[in-house]
């Protein structure tokens, strides 16, 4: 908790007017030194905390970045051919068919070692020895060459220039199976393409992929500001006019839409490349729902830069979400720009004497000679700075109203903050059973801990920011984030509804590329297997047999053996029934039970009424995808409801462990996600999850850690994919108990 700002003023006396530059700014920031640390530190916690990412956008685009170069510069060659081009005629030439080496005279050039040129198909004329120079062959050729592919190495191929005086260049453009003298006759004007300008073009748009990139793994859009400003010098264009900046938002257009249209959605986009170079990857995961939204965002950075200049750079959004820091050394560092090593120095020290000499020896110490001493991307370190700044120079030096705050509260919510996201899922999931697959309630989950932290941050800082801030993560623009939204119903006639009426929807068949489905899914194997709570039916109730709805399925069912049935909510005591027979209707979704010694066997009577509870287990079912215990509760037999697990000494590091998750028969892989929760409620994001079933074994990879032998962790919404769909875990037990609609 941040220490209370203080108001008051307090003169130190001693010092003469004169010296005592800004007395009133020195003692107001000294009175306040801990709560600015403390207001900082908490800052950039925040800051960390609430930043959106895309990883799965990431992986898709840097796995495509040469394919994305090769295909947009192809695009634009074919789309504005010559527009790169800057060309040459050749007056004389040499070709050495044992070694490739060409020279070709030029005239003046601006060439240097290194730059590459494309040589106009059939554009030189040569003879040889080996027909007593009788005919006359074009070269580079498209067709009738001995090497791979059937045409000459230099063929729209760039080539590098090797060596070159004031007239000629030299090139290499491979030997040739005829190995007897060659005779330059002649060249086409305007042979020689210098392959410069295309290079540059195809270097930036490579640049940009990486500030597009890193801008969407690491949040912000630093990143994208950095490279966009390497276009201008002051108020000067690197490009050589406006039909060049044109091309480059021409270029940049085309790089959004193939990373938008085919890259995050692993649709195959056909080649432009002759001959073919690079290919694209489409094994990588679908890209997150806003990814191209935010990618988008970003090229219009680059666009608007380019051709408007520096004045229209927006503000730089710092990226914080794999910003790593130590809350005591930000603290520390803090206190010393402010006041210096022994409270006396610092930004204190210049303001009361003037001058800067304190302030100059404080920023030193971020510098060893040339060595930084703050690793990595530094943009988060000078905006933690600006912070505080403007906290200094907008609330302790004007002295305005303290926001007020609410530090009992922020302690009950920090206490009760996974058990009121688990109530509130559970609550919704007990009233709305249908409504959430696996994936859609760990999202309602993370969104649900994502509010919580931004009521916490407002009410710990004052104000609403944070709470806006996350509200308007619900849209883009007008659209709605949330999947599946509202369906309007066209009835076949006038339906009578109004506003608030509550109706039930059942049977409606839609297609989507998965597919045809109905609507909504009410299933044996996705909607109830892991309920374990039903009504007893009133239909065929007797002393030894009961019926209870599990839901229609479209497979077919057989009991095997096993099964309890526990009548009464919460007293599972001496008062379990094993099952003796389980017939499940799949057309009716009704499952009909005869308890052991029923009226087919003997009397044990089950003595339920409708309505009673009862908690169901172990019923052993057979089917085509074989026998199968249910309700289901088991990613592996033992932990599937587990959720603390001991850190294993095998294989730790600073950024893996090992768990025992429990063997498994089925293979299971990683898809996203994933929590570890350390003692004092730490948390820390999962970025590698790897199960091997037939160990039990999880080898996880996060952030450093600093974990070790036999500690004690936590670990919350893994979304694993197998042969049977997506699922999360580890997964969340169920209560066991459901009321009896008939006996």
């Amino acid at each position: 908790m941040a220490k209370t700002k203080v108001e008051q003023y307090i003169f130190q006396p001693g010092i003469p007017i004169k010296d005592n530059r800004y007395r009133m700014a020195h003692d107001l920031i000294k009175n306040n030194v801990e709560f600015i640390c403390d207001e900082v530190t908490a800052w950039i916690g925040e800051q960390v905390k609430l930043e959106p990412t895309y990883p799965d956008a990431y992986a898709g685009i840097v796995a495509n970045k040469e394919f994305l170069k090769d295909e947009v510069m192809s695009w634009f060659d074919i789309a504005y051919p010559g527009a790169h081009d800057l060309k040459y005629s050749v007056s004389a030439a040499t070709y050495e068919p044992t070694t490739g080496v060409m020279e070709l005279t030029v005239g003046s050039h601006g060439f240097v070692v290194g730059s590459t040129i494309r040589i106009n198909t059939d554009s030189l004329t040569f003879t040889c020895a080996m027909d007593s120079h009788a005919t006359n062959h074009t070269y580079p050729r498209a067709t009738g060459s001995n090497a791979p592919g059937g045409y000459d190495y230099a063929y729209l191929t760039p080539t590098a220039i090797t060596a070159i005086t004031s007239t000629t260049i030299t090139v290499n453009v491979g030997t040739s199976g005829n190995q007897t003298v060659h005779t330059f006759i002649s060249a086409l004007a305007d042979c020689i393409i210098s392959n410069e300008r295309h290079e540059k073009c195809e270097r930036d748009t490579g640049y940009n992929i990486d500030a597009i990139t890193s801008d969407l793994y690491n949040g912000g859009n630093s990143k994208t500001i950095e490279y966009a400003k390497k276009y201008w010098e002051g108020t000067n264009s690197n490009l050589a006019n406006a039909t060049e900046q044109n091309y480059a938002v021409l270029v940049n257009n085309k790089l959004i839409e193939i990373i938008n249209d085919y890259i995050l959605t692993n649709t195959a986009w056909t080649t432009a490349q002759v001959p073919v170079v690079t290919t694209q990857n489409t094994s990588n995961p679908l890209a997150e729902s806003n990814a191209k939204n935010r990618v988008t965002e970003l090229g219009t950075i680059l666009n608007d830069v380019t051709v408007n200049g520096l004045g229209s750079m927006p503000a730089v959004t710092p990226s914080w979400s794999n910003f790593t820091y130590d809350g005591v050394l930000c603290e520390r560092d803090t206190r010393i720009n402010l006041q210096g090593l022994d409270g006396d120095g610092g930004i204190l020290y210049d303001l009361r004497y003037g001058g800067n000499e304190q302030t100059r020896y404080t920023a030193s110490k971020y510098f060893i000679d040339s060595t930084p001493q703050i690793d990595g991307d530094r943009t988060p370190e000078i905006f933690a700075k600006n912070y505080v700044r403007d906290l200094i120079n907008n609330y302790i030096l004007p002295q305005p109203a303290q926001a007020q705050t609410y530090p009992f509260a922020l302690a009950l919510l920090d206490a009760n903050k996974e058990f009121i996201a688990d109530e509130v899922m559970a609550w919704f999931d007990y009233n709305y059973p249908t409504i959430h697959n696996a994936s859609r309630h760990q999202k309602c989950e993370r969104d649900t801990r994502y509010n919580l932290d931004a009521i916490r941050s407002d009410l710990y800082t004052g104000g609403n920011h944070q709470v806006i801030k996350m509200a308007s993560k619900y849209w883009q623009g007008t659209t709605g984030q949330l999947p599946g939204g509202q369906t309007i119903l066209t009835t076949d006639g006038a339906h009578g509804r109004t506003v608030g009426d509550v109706v039930e929807v059942r049977g409606l068949i839609l297609s989507c590329e998965m597919g045809t489905k109905t609507y909504p899914v009410a299933d044996f194997a996705n909607i109830h297997s892991s309920n374990q709570t039903f009504t007893v039916r009133t239909q065929n109730l007797t002393a030894t047999t009961f019926e209870i709805s599990l839901g229609t399925s479209a497979i077919a069912q057989t009991y095997v053996k096993g099964g309890v049935a526990i009548p009464q909510a919460g007293v599972q005591n001496n008062n379990r029934l094993d099952i003796r027979n389980f017939d499940f209707n799949i057309s009716t979704g009704i499952a009909t039970i005869t308890t052991m010694g029923g009226a087919t066997v003997t009397a044990t009577a089950h003595g339920k009424d409708k309505g009673d509870l009862v908690a169901v287990d172990g019923v052993v079912l057979s089917c085509a995808m074989g026998s199968k215990t249910y309700p289901v509760n088991n990613f592996s037999t033992l932990h599937s409801t587990n959720q603390a697990f001991s850190v294993s000494a095998t294989n730790l590091t600073t950024d893996t462990f090992e768990v025992s998750f429990g063997m498994s028969a089925i293979a299971h892989t990683y898809v996203s996600g994933g929590t570890i929760i350390k003692d004092g409620n730490v948390r820390i994001a999962i970025s590698d999850f790897v199960y091997v079933n037939g160990t039990g074994i999880c080898t996880i990879t996060s952030a450093d850690h600093g974990l070790a032998e036999n500690d004690t962790i936590q670990l919350r919404g893994v979304v694993m994919t197998c042969v049977y769909g997506t699922k999360v875990y580890p997964a969340i037990p169920h209560a066991g108990i459901y009321p009896v609609t008939k006996v």
